[in-house]
């Protein structure tokens, strides 16, 4: 999910990711990860040398069905601008946050003229998009991850990067908040009431 698929698009007419989903959707067809599948001309020998030798080793573990419990809220937080919590737990407790913020398909649907290139990113893996709170979006993505699975809180948020004016981490020097902690809190607190009602009712 990063500019790699966007210029693959604008040469070859097909981005990697476009074979990911049409094979995704022939797998849920044929409820099988193995076997003979259509892609997406242009984007077959990368596909062939990734997707398909993963999926081949994730077919031995689906007679041992993971345990764990998945959560994902989805909301346009701006037009053009999509912003994705996921959640995963396992006998009660969380082993994984992700948050992230993904850019529409088509430059013509992001209303914001600086993010139109970012097209058909994502913004913890995209080297393009620069990062106004001057702390790498991915760094405090990781770090928001840690310190949820550590303390189990999903609102606390206290002491990460980019959360205050001044930010604390020494070799950064003066940060600013980045907007995205505060539409983060807003699904998180979302998916807590799915969650807790989950709890509740085990």
């Amino acid at each position: 999910m990063s500019e790699y698929n966007a210029d693959m698009y604008l040469t070859k007419g097909a981005g990697w990711i476009q074979s990911v989903l049409i094979v995704e959707d022939q797998m849920i067809e044929n409820q099988s990860l193995t076997g003979d599948f259509e892609v997406v001309a242009g984007a077959s020998n990368s596909f062939n040398q990734s997707f398909l030798p993963l999926a081949e080793q994730l077919e031995e573990e689906l007679d041992q069905p993971s345990t764990a419990k998945y959560y994902s809220i989805a909301e346009e937080i701006v037009e053009g601008v999509t912003a994705y919590l996921k959640v995963v737990m396992e006998d009660g407790e969380i082993t994984k946050v992700s948050y992230d913020e993904i850019f529409a398909s088509s430059p013509d649907e992001i209303e914001s003229e600086a993010l139109k290139s970012l097209f058909r990113q994502l913004k913890y893996h995209s080297i393009e998009y620069d990062e106004p709170s001057r702390i790498g979006f991915n760094i405090q993505m990781d770090a928001l991850n840690e310190k949820v699975v550590e303390t189990q809180d999903l609102l606390d948020i206290e002491g990460l990067p980019a959360t205050g004016e001044t930010g604390d981490y020494a070799s950064s020097g003066f940060t600013t908040r980045n907007p995205s902690w505060d539409t983060y809190l807003d699904l998180a607190e979302k998916l807590l009431e799915e969650i807790n009602a989950d709890l509740d009712a085990e």
